[in-house]
């Protein structure tokens, strides 16, 4: 009986697996041992309030990201939130790259419309430092008006329904909990340690680490970031 010996994949065919995110494993080497093929990272770690500005800056710096073949964003959030319309803006441009899968952590406070940025993170990729934040609470709209009338009530109570339903429903998609639930949370007002977020669904279990990963390029966003500042980009060490 003649044996075939197996042809080795040409160069060709290895680069397309490798450009499909295929690995190969040799010959005695754990699969554990494998490094994830294809993935290109890259690093935001935003510190800003919610605002129509620091959004644009997100949004901008994600992709960019994208449009030079990053397939993971490693989003590192410290917020005390902001406005609420600004971050769903964000969430749903953010979601809308299928190329780019998100993990999010939480390295000090996520509070308020900045939870809606941290849901951004996939299942199995939501991570937070042992002493983080959580702030969950329902919609408020600010009324600075000199005359209140009936139809200013109208349009603020629209409003608000509007926005609870939007942030209850992916509170609802991230956590996988039943949106009485989530609704009695926003009403209540609760704010939750790292250990609360696991056992309400907002962290896996093994989400809670002290550790602060920077992969690919560091790209900051902060308060004092400025429209002719922009972001600051620091490339890996090596990287010229």
């Amino acid at each position: 009986m003649n044996l075939r010996k197996p042809e080795k994949p040409s160069r060709r065919e290895f680069l397309v697996a490798v450009g499909a995110g295929v690995g190969t494993i040799a010959v005695g080497q754990a699969p554990q041992q494998i490094a994830q093929v294809g993935v290109k990272k890259a690093t935001i770690r935003f510190t800003a309030q919610i605002t129509s500005h620091s959004m644009g800056l997100l949004m901008n710096a994600c992709t960019a990201q994208a449009s030079k073949g990053v397939t993971q964003i490693l989003l590192q959030i410290s917020s005390n939130g902001g406005i609420l319309d600004q971050a769903l803006t964000a969430y749903n441009v953010l979601r809308a790259q299928r190329s780019v899968t998100f993990s999010t952590y939480n390295i000090a406070v996520v509070d308020s419309a900045a939870v809606v940025l941290f849901s951004l993170g996939a299942h199995g990729h939501r991570f937070s430092v042992p002493l983080g934040r959580f702030l969950l609470h329902s919609p408020f709209v600010p009324v600075m008006l000199s005359e209140f009338r009936v139809q200013n009530a109208d349009a603020v109570s629209s409003v608000l329904k509007q926005q609870s339903d939007a942030l209850n429903a992916i509170i609802h998609f991230t956590t996988g909990r039943p949106i009485p639930e989530i609704e009695s949370w926003m009403q209540q007002g609760v704010a939750w340690e790292p250990t609360k977020a696991v056992a309400n669904g907002l962290l896996e279990m093994d989400g809670v680490s002290e550790a602060i990963p920077v992969e690919g390029d560091l790209i900051t966003i902060s308060d004092d970031s400025t429209p002719n500042q922009q972001i600051v980009v620091i490339p890996p060490p090596g990287i010229n």
